[in-house]
């Protein structure tokens, strides 16, 4: 739940598009070289073989003839993340997960099909906008969707999902408008593209051009 559903699924739109040696996508390879390592040590007593074949494929550690068994548990690192950081995030994923419901609803009635082809319009609580505001910019990546708007009212009718969990939450989930990037799946409507030849998005050709520099 916490890694597949959550950080690996929203990681893999830096670890697919942005530059090879990015601070961002070098940054979340750093995390999951980590995961994986501390891993493969816990289950080593258990799926002894498994383990034995995931410790081959390790990059640095594969090639120094260690084996998974004879490793000592990791230890846990020393991070600075307090009691308030974490009852954010786990209020970003109870969030998360509302918004997954509302884009269920319009992928049941066929409006969407993929989390990427929709636009969220979404009117929060006022304590939560508040702890939310630095966070802002980032929520299409953490919903998988192309876009985010942050109302302070809706319209939309029968289209809008009203949550039964966070109190004054309101979704309503929209099919994206413009084209779709078939670099990085997002819809983008700006008309200052540069690569008129592939179609794809300005974030992806910057991408490109940094990982080219």
């Amino acid at each position: 739940v916490d890694l597949s559903a959550f950080y690996l699924d929203i990681l893999k739109d830096r670890l697919y598009t942005y530059p090879r040696k990015s601070v961002g996508r070098r940054s979340s390879q750093t995390a999951i070289h980590s995961l994986l390592i501390g891993m493969t040590k816990l289950i080593a007593p258990i799926l002894s073989f498994t383990a034995d074949e995931i410790w081959s494929h390790i990059p640095k550690v594969k090639d120094d003839g260690s084996l998974v068994h004879l490793q000592k548990f990791s230890d846990l690192p020393g991070l600075n993340f307090s009691a308030e950081q974490a009852e954010k995030w786990g209020r970003i994923t109870v969030l998360k997960s509302e918004v997954s419901k509302a884009l269920e609803l319009r992928r049941q009635e066929k409006a969407i099909g993929h989390s990427l082809d929709a636009l969220v319009r979404i009117v929060l609580p006022k304590s939560l906008r508040s702890e939310l505001e630095n966070e802002l910019a980032d929520l299409k990546y953490i919903f998988i969707v192309s876009v985010v708007e942050v109302a302070d009212s809706l319209d939309g009718g029968g289209n809008i999902y009203s949550s039964d969990i966070i109190d004054g939450l309101q979704i309503e989930a929209l099919p994206a408008p413009g084209e779709k990037c078939p670099r990085c799946w997002n819809y983008f409507t700006t008309n200052a593209r540069k690569d008129e030849a592939n179609s794809i998005c300005p974030r992806c050709v910057d991408n490109l051009e940094s990982a080219q520099a």
